[in-house]
């Protein structure tokens, strides 16, 4: 498995750049300055004279080995001038009889006389000439004198200018490279901390202008990085709350639409069987006992809605009271149950525990509770058959927990409306039928009674054979 490579931060990279802009320079300097002093400590011991004399001396042995050819001027200087060149020298051979026989500056006087009796070994005729004069053997005679002439304040016989260049080079090759890690640090800043700062502030105007859709494209493993990836993962979250805050206004128009209608609906029909009674169509008991029945049942699903809008206001604004007590889980949900089994006497359908209610202590809200097991059992009492539906309650106690279970074999619900029917304002075409009545605000409440218990609510259904609803209250003990 491969290391991970470290990755500097930007405050670290910065402090490389600064160190290398301020000593990078100076280290190329005063390299070249301690080259310039070994230089010159090197070569000061040597004099001027003793330079001189070893320039004179290889000088001199060239010329002895070159004699015969310089009545070949060419060919001759070919030979010589190197040298000459090396020890910044000027060289004139002038045969016994005074003939000029090679001039190193001036080809054309190589064919003059010139006087050179009173030169004598080493002359300074000026601060800046010197002229020397050796005598040159050929074949074990003497053949010719050669005059040397050289500047002693020019190199190698003075070698402080020679220090003073290598002191200039110095200088400059070191504001040269201060100028380019000047450049190259402008450039990686550039690329390493501007652009990506130029696209944050450019993916800041978008979302100002609403387009949530920019993505950072800026991803590196430094703060910048993880800033830009970070700023990234906030603007999918600000758009995913976006999208849902849009479905949920638009969930909540469609409910207030919806909760209008099935307001007025059974407002309709109450205001038309009272006219019925004040016109005097029921004209017997038995109907005017319907009437007055179907004028309750409709003023009873008023109550309903009103009652879930009312709850639901509180819920919104985070006001619902929950009251809870410790109670005996055996003990309360007995008391419970045992109303329904009366209500379902006279009902169509059949309601039963399956199993014996366990007995542990709870902290439960008894009205909220009831509320929740109310809600549930209500609406699987509106979707079972009529001829064989069922309503069954099963309790028990598993991982610390009473899990409480309601079955029924009802139309069920649909697998697309299933991970909804929690939620706000959502009604599915089955599980929140207006058909039956429900404000599509019950279940949402239920979870948020359940979970304020510390509890959880789900549900498990297959459509046209039915559905389970389980919700889970703590022990009491394990309450967090």
């Amino acid at each position: 498995m491969g290391k991970k490579t470290m990755k500097l931060g930007i405050r670290s990279r910065l402090l490389i750049t600064f160190i290398l802009i301020t000593v990078l320079p100076i280290v190329i300097t005063l390299g070249g300055l301690g080259l310039a002093l070994k230089y010159y400590s090197t070569q000061i011991e040597m004099s001027a004279v003793d330079n001189l004399i070893e320039a004179n001396e290889i000088i001199k042995n060239e010329i002895q080995e070159s004699f015969a050819e310089i009545n070949y001027y060419d060919t001759f200087h070919k030979e010589i001038q190197p040298s000459l060149e090396k020890y910044n020298l000027n060289l004139q051979v002038v045969d016994l009889s005074g003939k000029l026989l090679y001039d190193s500056t001036d080809r054309a006087s190589s064919l003059k006389r010139v006087e050179i009796d009173e030169i004598k070994d080493i002359q300074y005729l000026s601060s800046q000439l010197f002229i020397l004069n050796t005598p040159i053997f050929y074949n074990n005679e003497k053949v010719a004198d050669a005059i040397i002439r050289g500047d002693p304040d020019q190199p190698p016989f003075n070698n402080l200018s020679k220090v003073i260049q290598i002191i200039i080079i110095s200088i400059v090759l070191g504001i040269l490279s201060f100028i380019g890690i000047v450049i190259l640090s402008t450039w990686y800043i550039a690329g390493s901390i501007l652009k990506p700062l130029r696209e944050l502030n450019l993916a800041t105007e978008n979302i100002a202008k609403g387009n949530l859709d920019y993505e950072i494209k800026h991803m590196s493993e430094d703060e910048l990085g993880k800033f830009c990836s970070t700023f990234d993962l906030m603007r999918k979250k600000l758009k995913e709350s976006l999208i849902r805050q849009t479905a949920h206004e638009k969930s909540r128009q469609e409910m207030i639409a919806s909760i209008s209608h099935d307001l007025r609906t059974p407002i309709s029909s109450v205001k038309g069987y009272v006219e019925g009674l004040l016109d005097g169509v029921a004209n017997d008991e038995e109907m005017f006992k319907r009437y007055l029945s179907v004028i309750k049942n409709k003023t009873d699903q008023l109550d309903r809605l009103i009652d879930d809008l009312a709850q639901f206001s509180k819920l919104e604004l985070d006001n619902l009271d929950i009251n809870a007590v410790q109670v005996d889980s055996q003990e309360f949900f007995e008391s419970l149950l045992s109303i329904y089994r009366v209500d379902f006497e006279n009902s169509p359908g059949v309601f039963y525990s399956e199993n014996q209610i366990p007995s542990a202590a709870i902290m439960a809200d008894k009205l909220r509770i009831e509320q929740v097991l109310n809600n549930l059992i209500e609406n699987a009492k509106r979707y079972i058959p009529v001829d064989d539906g069922y309503i069954k309650v099963k309790i028990e106690e598993k991982e610390n927990n009473i899990i409480v279970a309601i079955r029924d074999n009802g139309t069920g619900i649909s697998s697309e409306n299933l991970p909804y029917i929690f939620d706000r304002f959502y009604r599915g075409e089955k599980s929140r039928s207006r058909e039956y009545g429900g404000s599509g605000l019950g279940l949402a409440i239920c979870k948020y009674i359940i979970e304020a218990h510390g509890g959880q609510i789900w549900a498990e259904s297959t459509l046209g054979k039915g559905s389970v609803f389980y919700f889970s209250l703590p022990i009491a003990e394990f309450r967090v």
